[in-house]
């Protein structure tokens, strides 16, 4: 790929080690799921097939289709049943062990009626905390009673576990917060279990969102964890303690596009629709994105008064220093690392060079 617009790169050799560093913190009795959502790059997946990788997450029905479009047999999509593409589901549960999320009552009435007969992992989606999708963790005979429902007409082994996204751990500001998040979401998932007695029967604990994953140095207590933005990292994840600047594997290679020594501005190809407008809030300004150096092995930080500091459609403005700016000329190519790397990497899943 030649570089003439905004591109995703990505530095295989951290995103290999960023895998490797979560798979050795996962015992024997822990399965380890990953989310593809982050990538969605059949290369990147199979650097976690090589490490023996085989049960992946999908966050939509097309992503499940794209994945085992590429050889992926066991996908979950973990995000709440979209009753308007059941027929679609069934059709790919015909191909594949996969899994859907039930997060309501009225969900699954239509899907038991929809679907008195199939194949399909069903996951009971819980909300402990987050306040987005799923049974709240407080109502516990709610939940008892989806299992019992889905128990009634398919049999209670199709119902594999109960499943969270603690999203809230990115509000988080320190270590020591995202490790209390993590036991407080732990113990309100056992609570659940532990309310639904069924003879020789249990349902498994799915958890795992990036910031609890990459902090805790074990899972026990849970079944298994779904991490994904942790291959590629960002800025927000090295905000907030999750990782380290040299943990980050990806920068968008953008374009200059105009300089301006008199407000030391220098304009890129790169705007909204390559980061999206996720920014890290500095309370003095918002920053989208900070300039790194590509190296063969690494990206080096460059000084962070160089920062991406406002985004239009497709413009992006670098406040830049007088350094940067005498050594930088139209038609250049710098490399910004995004405050969202998941963001990025789906804007940009035509254009992401693997280097």
């Amino acid at each position: 790929m030649t570089l003439s617009r905004p591109s995703l790169m990505v530095n295989t050799s951290i995103v290999q080690k960023n895998i490797q560093r979560m798979l050795d913190k996962v015992s024997r009795n822990i399965q380890f799921r990953p989310h593809f959502k982050t990538h969605q790059n059949y290369e990147v997946g199979q650097i976690y097939r090589s490490l023996g990788i085989d049960k992946i997450t999908v966050s939509s029905v097309e992503m499940a289709e794209f994945f085992a479009n590429d050889g992926w047999t066991d996908i979950l999509i973990a995000t709440p049943l979209n009753i308007l593409q059941i027929q679609q589901i069934k059709t790919l549960s015909k191909r594949i062990n996969l899994g859907v999320l039930i997060s309501s009552l009225d969900t699954l009435a239509i899907f038991l009626r929809e679907c008195p007969e199939n194949n399909l992992d069903i996951w009971i989606e819980i909300d402990a905390g987050y306040g987005r999708t799923g049974f709240s963790w407080q109502k516990k005979e709610v939940i008892s009673q989806c299992i019992d429902a889905i128990a009634g007409t398919l049999g209670l082994s199709r119902v594999k576990g109960i499943l969270t996204h603690s999203g809230h751990s990115y509000l988080c500001k320190t270590k020591n917060e995202i490790e209390q998040l993590y036991w407080l979401t732990l113990d309100r998932m056992k609570a659940i279990k532990a309310s639904i007695t069924r003879d020789n029967w249990g349902p498994l604990i799915s958890t795992g969102d990036t910031p609890c994953c990459s902090i805790m140095s074990s899972f026990e207590g849970n079944d298994e964890i779904r991490p994904g933005n942790f291959a590629y990292y960002d800025l927000t994840q090295e905000s907030i303690g999750s990782c380290r600047q040299s943990d980050i594997a990806v920068a968008v290679a953008v374009p200059v596009i105009g300089i301006y020594p008199e407000r030391q501005h220098i304009m890129v190809y790169g705007g909204g629709v390559h980061f999206s407008k996720d920014y890290l809030d500095t309370h003095s300004e918002k920053i989208y994105g900070y300039l790194v150096e590509k190296k063969i092995d690494r990206w080096d930080p460059i000084d962070r008064q160089n920062r991406l500091i406002k985004l239009s459609q497709e413009h992006g403005t670098l406040q830049a220093s007088s350094d940067l700016i005498r050594s930088v000329s139209v038609g250049d190519i710098l490399y910004i690392q995004p405050v969202h790397s998941c963001l990025s990497a789906d804007l940009l899943k035509a254009n992401t060079m693997l280097i």
